[in-house]
């Protein structure tokens, strides 16, 4: 039986069944396959008409899958959509070439300005009543 062994799926499998499925004979395939959709009418209590909701929503996914898999693809489309990523060190390719992420211009070879850290227990008491000082905001 087929389904006691492990098959490779690769690609050239992946062709093959689109190619397939485009056929009359794949057409028809996907027809029969509609038509044997499980029915929602069968069910005698809640549990049952749950359970088959369920089987017949993945049975719905599984099918949208496979007509999926038979419609053409415009090679047009995927040809000018191309297959390759934007070099990520080429500015030329990226509209924010200029920019941090901040959205603040770069300028090329400047630092980032140093914050002086405080040294003395004056300095750092100094900041520290700075910090606790009421603002305007504070003070309303």
């Amino acid at each position: 039986m087929i389904f006691n062994k492990t098959l490779p799926w690769n690609s050239d499998a992946a062709s093959i069944l689109k190619q397939f499925l485009r056929t009359g004979v794949g057409q028809v395939f996907i027809a029969t396959l509609a038509a044997q959709r499980p029915s929602l009418t069968t069910a005698n209590n809640l549990d049952e008409a749950a359970l088959q909701g369920k089987l017949a929503a993945g049975y719905e996914k599984a099918l949208d899958n496979i007509m999926l898999l038979s419609e053409p693809v415009d090679e047009d489309i995927l040809q000018a959509e191309g297959s390759t990523f934007r070099d990520l060190e080429d500015d030329s390719q990226w509209n924010d070439k200029d920019l941090d992420r901040f959205g603040q211009k770069i300028e090329p070879g400047a630092q980032p300005p140093e914050r002086k850290k405080p040294e003395t227990l004056a300095e750092k008491s100094a900041v520290a009543e700075k910090a606790a000082a009421p603002t305007p905001e504070k003070k309303a």
